[in-house]
């Protein structure tokens, strides 16, 4: 007879991971692939899916949840590659931003999620754009019987959480769940306190605002259906609504969406299976950036119409002056998605399957932004510097074929994936218009585009103990389009989109062994890759602009490319009777502008361990590391960013230990501890992210069948620490460079529930 903890380990190498679109069991991947259960998710400390991901082997992924960054730099990264190079799935749907191919955590609340299956290595041989680095499937919650679910939570940073279920099961033919989430946080004040406390920093009453708060609301309506006992589907509606207020009060970002989803799977016999779905999206994206400069106090009530000081922290700023916080900018962006898929599949009496499809998806998105000046001292008016807009319609198919085979029904399992890809952007502009109506960019003309991606993989069971594994594969990731299509500036710079970049693309391959018996697991996995073609952003070069008062002429900076300025401003702005859109600034620090390049490639390997010892029945430990080298291995001259050096936010050692302990039948515990090597926030190794070890703890009590109570600590020695997860210095700067994760974080949860009869 079994042992407790060899059932458990069975049960979980028995779920199907649907994300390998051929109903694989967990036992079969060639891939290193891990599952997160919902025993997993109720004892963890996190309060969001990120956080959670953060803690699995070869996740790339900042200790900051997502509710307290910009939504348009949510992503997520795996072993060590650059952002938005992960397909992030909902019950096999893409849960990607549209427009920014960002990741829409806050449409994916715990309480929600059943499980999650994590796909390391290209994936794009069966689901083609974004599975680079891998494919994480979020598996939402089915009903299985009638029951309402309730769980109310309030945590540090008056964080609240209330989410409400109730599933409906009229018969074995009709089940319902009907759910509803609702989060509200002040955040936390990310500045470092030799920032905040600075005497330069001395905010107007009212005005600053330097927690990041949140407000999330979703609700779902998910509809599970048999016409036969071959047929059977579902239909699924949602709404989501996020209002988030970034580090100052000026700044937000409001986010709503809705969209309907809905499939279909026909058996034919026991062999055969024909699955179809479909889904849309709609998404409104409001977005105000936030910027800040000093005020002399002095000049409020006189009659000059000076400028606000200079924007930033400024050292040795004079009393008397107050930091005044406006919008330096808004953007509008309205999008819908449209996508479908199809797949047949055939098992064989032999040992082997094949299953074969066809994916569609449809993007049309656009962007209005406008620029505001630095405002008055006098009275804080600002006027538009420039307003850009750009828009485009994406249109994806990619047909692909899978096919699994046992020869000699042994101990070797063999895949063949490949996959074709066809892609086109139509009805697309990108372009800047100044404030004295001076236009550059305009239509762009009609792109198309393909690829195709094979990958092979292989599985040999060595004993029932020991089993090896193996893969190799090829990948790609479209130009996302706020890269190609988006166009934006302010009153000293302007970053221009680039319609012309190609597609990145990965080749790699993985090889690893899993080892099992009754008192431990372990599973080791070793990667290589190399992607070309990297999307990157560049600095073109600072420029003084011609001064029209005193009839001087501008001058470019050591180092900056002045043709390409001249081709993207439209003219040279440091020259007499320029009419372009680029900022006229005519200080010494002049302007900036920046572009975006394919021309970089970045090579990466790494090795991840995974190893869980089952000490008794009550007690369980796990360990795991993560050794990732990544770096720039070739570059344009262009690209500043230094080849052979280790990307920035990615450490190179990372070791995560948890501690499972059953006290007794009803109240158990959970201790994480996670200890990250130093890094560096960019990748020339300017700004040094030191090492650290944080611990979480969490305790879960079960009071009955129908009541359970939760309580943890983030962080639980306080511990100030820097994560940021940035792969560039350009968007860094004193004020932000070393912004802080959580301190000490604490969250009480009640969950009850109650059977209908």
């Amino acid at each position: 007879m079994k042992t407790p903890q060899e059932s458990k380990v069975d049960q979980l190498e028995k779920i199907v991971v649907t994300a390998s679109r051929s109903d694989a069991r967990l036992e079969q991947m060639p891939q290193y692939t891990s599952i997160i259960t919902r025993e997993d998710i109720e004892k963890s400390s996190s309060q969001t899916l990120d956080q959670i991901l953060k803690n699995i082997p070869g996740m790339n992924i900042g200790g900051s949840p997502y509710f307290n960054n910009d939504p348009t730099g949510q992503s997520l990264k795996m072993r060590g590659l650059t952002n938005a190079k992960v397909l992030v799935l909902l019950d096999g749907i893409p849960i990607h931003d549209p427009f920014y191919s960002t990741i829409q955590w806050a449409k994916m609340p715990l309480s929600s999620i059943d499980r999650v299956e994590i796909i390391r290595g290209g994936g794009s041989a069966l689901w083609g754009n974004l599975a680079v680095a891998g494919v994480v499937n979020v598996i939402s919650k089915k009903p299985s019987e009638d029951k309402t679910e309730i769980g109310v939570s309030y945590g540090s940073f008056s964080t609240k959480k209330i989410d409400v279920s109730k599933n409906l099961v009229f018969s074995d033919r009709l089940k319902i769940r009907v759910s509803a989430d609702y989060m509200d946080t002040d955040g936390y004040n990310p500045l470092p306190q030799y920032w905040y406390g600075s005497p330069n920093f001395l905010p107007i009453p009212g005005q600053v605002n330097f927690t990041n708060q949140d407000t999330q609301r979703n609700v779902r309506l998910d509809t599970y259906f048999k016409i036969s006992e071959d047929t059977s589907g579902f239909l699924k509606a949602g709404w989501h609504d996020q209002d988030q207020y970034l580090k100052l009060a000026t700044g937000a970002n409001l986010y709503s969406s809705y969209g309907f989803s809905g499939g279909l799977t026909q058996n034919y016999g026991i062999d055969k299976k024909f699955q179809a779905r479909t889904w849309y999206q709609n998404v409104s994206f409001d977005k105000s950036n936030a910027g800040s400069c000093y005020l002399d106090l002095s000049k409020l009530g006189g009659t000059g119409s000076t400028r606000c000081g200079t924007t930033g922290l400024v050292t040795g700023t004079p009393p008397g002056k107050s930091l005044h916080t406006y919008v330096s900018s808004h953007d509008d962006n309205p999008y819908t998605e449209l996508g479908s898929s199809w797949m047949f599949s055939k098992d064989f009496q032999n040992f082997s399957s094949l299953q074969f499809g066809l994916d569609t998806r449809r993007i049309k998105a656009e962007d209005t932004q406008k620029s505001y000046s630095t405002p008055q001292e006098k009275d804080y008016s600002q006027s538009i510097v420039s307003t850009g807009y750009g828009r485009t319609t994406q249109q994806f198919y990619g047909i692909f074929a899978q096919y699994k085979l046992t020869p000699f029904q042994g101990p070797l399992e063999i895949t063949l994936n490949a996959r074709q890809d066809y892609w086109k952007n139509m009805d697309s502009i990108s372009q800047i218009t100044s404030s004295s109506g001076n236009v550059t960019g305009g239509a762009k003309p009609f792109k198309s585009d393909n690829g195709f991606n094979p990958s092979a993989a292989f599985r040999y069971n060595f004993n029932d103990n020991l089993s090896f594994r193996g893969s190799a594969y090829k990948a790609f990731r479209t130009p996302g389009l706020n890269n190609t299509y988006r166009s934006y500036g302010n009153t000293t710079a302007i970053f221009f989109a680039n319609p012309d970049l190609a597609p990145e693309t990965l080749k790699g391959f993985e090889l690893g062994a899993d080892y099992k018996n009754s008192l431990f697991t372990l599973n080791g996995t070793y990667f290589n890759y190399e992607i070309s073609g990297l999307n990157y952003s560049y600095t073109v070069g600072k420029y003084k602009a011609y001064d029209l008062d005193s009839g001087t002429a501008g001058n470019y900076s050591a180092g900056a490319d002045s043709s390409t300025i001249q081709q993207l401003c439209g003219g040279d702005p440091t020259q007499s009777g320029y009419a372009g859109v680029c900022p006229g600034q005519t200080t010494t620090s002049g302007n900036t502008i920046s572009y975006y390049t394919d021309g970089v490639t970045s090579k990466g390997s790494g090795l991840e361990l995974n190893n869980r010892w089952n000490l008794s029945e009550n007690l369980k430990l796990d360990l795991g590391y993560v050794y990732t080298d990544v770096f720039l291995s070739k570059k344009l001259s262009i690209v500043t960013d230094p080849i052979n050096s280790q990307l920035g936010g990615v450490p190179r050692d990372l070791a995560i230990v948890g501690v499972d302990w059953k006290i007794n039948p009803k109240l158990k515990t959970y201790v994480q501890v996670r200890a990250s090597g130093s890094s560096y926030a960019d990748t020339p190794h300017t700004l040094k992210e030191p090492g650290y070890i944080t611990v979480d703890l969490s305790a879960i009590y079960n009071y009955d069948k129908n009541l359970t109570i939760n309580a943890s600590i983030i962080n639980l020695f306080d511990k100030a620490y820097v994560d940021n997860q940035t792969n560039s210095a350009t968007s860094l700067s004193l004020a932000s460079s070393y912004l802080l994760m959580p301190k000490q974080t604490i969250n009480s949860k009640i969950d009850g529930q109650h059977h209908w009869e």
